[in-house]
């Protein structure tokens, strides 16, 4: 797949990460050497999540508790982010509110919730992001659909939205530039000169 420490040196944020795919993806990141925030509502869940990682791969993963639907709780996550690992080289949002329910059975509040979380607490994060790394001039996650003909050779998409930051052409963002969806998912996408 990937050779030993492909990202060592680099900083992973992941949103959602104390379980399911988020778990899966930090597991594989701080196996080649990434530097690993975690970030979820649950706190237990996530220290829990983040000492079995640390213990499995040798290297130590953070958690940080944040709801990603709270403007303010991103800012703080964030920040703690930078404070504790540095600014982030991969930005995963994978975040997100799964229930199962029948169409018919669907509230307007669980749509509500659903699209405040996937979509709202996707850009929050990504605009918080952007903004600092912007600030210490370090670019923005590039274009990110690749299905789109927009995105770069070995990126990923699928459940989570997931950033590069930074253009891969080490080129300086020039910033946000759209929303849209790829492939079924909403990403933000920041513009390259």
């Amino acid at each position: 797949m990937l050779p030993p420490d492909s990202f060592r040196g680099k900083v992973a944020f992941i949103t959602g990460g104390g379980t399911g795919l988020g778990r899966g993806m930090t597991t594989l990141l701080s196996s080649l050497g990434a530097r690993c925030v975690i970030a979820s509502r649950k706190t237990d869940v996530l220290r829990a999540t983040a000492e079995a990682i640390s213990s499995q791969t040798g290297n130590e993963v953070r958690a940080v508790q944040c709801d990603v639907r709270d403007p303010d709780m991103v800012r703080s996550a964030v920040s703690e982010l930078i404070s504790v690992a540095g600014l982030p080289d991969v930005v995963i949002n994978n975040a997100a509110g799964n229930f199962i329910s029948p169409t018919e059975r669907l509230s307007p509040n669980a749509w509500r919730t659903i699209t405040d979380i996937v979509l709202n607490g996707t850009a929050f994060v990504t605009l918080e992001v952007g903004k600092q790394l912007i600030k210490a001039q370090r670019g923005g996650p590039p274009s990110c659909p690749r299905h789109a003909g927009l995105g770069q050779p070995g990126w990923t998409e699928g459940r989570a939205t997931v950033h590069q930051t930074g253009p891969p052409s080490g080129g300086r963002s020039s910033g946000l530039g759209c929303a849209g969806q790829c492939q079924g998912h909403w990403a933000m996408a920041w513009l390259s000169p």
